[in-house]
């Protein structure tokens, strides 16, 4: 299977593909682009399962980028990966040639599991309109970061640009056991295990990911 993967994000494209070849081990080939440009190359010289698309690219912003992608995929399945989750977004996708929507701000198992649906050539479930429930979630996720001093918040914005701890230590000018501080603080106060949850923790949250 191959599947074409367009996120202008470092750290959610490395994180997601990690997660996506764990579960299809022997299978699966990915490939990155960040932008309109790069998937159109790769469209022209490979043949993809399905292309997962983020509506917010280093050249076309919002529905732009899936119908600019569109004249490029053939028949391929587009699946829309995005934090932008309002239903009229959801529905000007879904017009436009997309054959899924799946919010970046749901849990990794539900982003695998509709993945994994789309694959298989299963429609997904539409989305629903969010609950109160949901609106808390969000809240509380805001509500959390709060309780991050400034400089782990400083560090918080590096790692999501995708930035290693050696480059977090010279633009802080900070020791790298600082750093490992820092990281061990956020990812506690989190309730995350490593860079990819703190990425998916972020987009519940609204944090811009660059």
């Amino acid at each position: 299977m191959n599947i074409l993967l367009v996120d202008r994000y470092p750290l959610f494209r490395e994180g997601l593909t990690t997660r996506l070849k764990a579960s299809y081990p022997q299978t699966l080939r990915i490939i990155e682009t960040t932008s309109v440009v790069e998937a159109r190359r790769s469209l022209s010289s490979n043949t993809f399962d399905l292309i997962l698309l983020d509506l917010q690219l280093d050249d076309t912003h919002g529905v732009d980028s899936l119908i600019c992608i569109k004249r490029f995929a053939a028949s391929c399945p587009i699946v829309v990966l995005t934090a932008d989750d309002e239903q009229s977004t959801t529905k000007l996708c879904i017009d436009n040639g997309a054959v899924g929507f799946l919010s970046k701000r749901s849990s990794v198992q539900n982003v695998l599991h509709g993945i994994q649906q789309a694959l298989t050539g299963q429609s997904l479930s539409p989305i629903p309109p969010l609950m109160p429930e949901q609106y808390d979630q969000s809240i509380a996720d805001d509500s959390i970061l709060l309780h991050l001093s400034k400089r782990q918040r400083e560090v918080l914005n590096l790692l999501l640009q995708g930035k290693p701890n050696k480059s977090i230590s010279t633009h802080m000018d900070i020791s790298q056991n600082t750093v490992k501080a820092h990281l061990s603080a956020i990812f506690k106060v989190l309730g995350a295990s490593n860079r990819t949850e703190v990425v998916y923790f972020a987009a519940r949250a609204g944090l811009p990911l660059e």
